[in-house]
């Protein structure tokens, strides 16, 4: 299933297979992260976030092959960088060097 219609099943389950056909797309996060072997990722996910459910956040890490990074907030969708700004720009200085 696309990136969209993951996310749209997690706030309406019972449309699950009608979702996977509506919101058909060749972009899948989960699946997608598996070919950046390599390459350093950070993943910030919260889990009050109201726009991307703190479990596709979950997925995507799990099937990221390293290196890899999760910081785990508790603010609102792009909160992070308001609630934890020093872990965040830390964070986004170790990925870089």
């Amino acid at each position: 299933m696309s990136s969209f219609a993951d996310i749209a099943a997690v706030f309406a389950p019972q449309f699950k297979d009608a979702l996977a056909k509506m919101l058909a797309s060749v972009y899948s996060a989960k699946e997608d992260i598996k070919a950046t072997e390599g390459l350093p990722k950070l993943f910030i996910y919260s889990k009050n976030d109201k726009t991307v459910p703190f479990s596709q956040g979950e997925e995507v890490y799990k099937n990221a092959p390293e290196p890899k990074q999760f910081l785990e907030f508790t603010a609102d969708h792009l909160g992070a960088v308001t609630e934890k700004p020093a872990e965040v720009m830390k964070a986004i200085e170790n990925l870089i060097q």
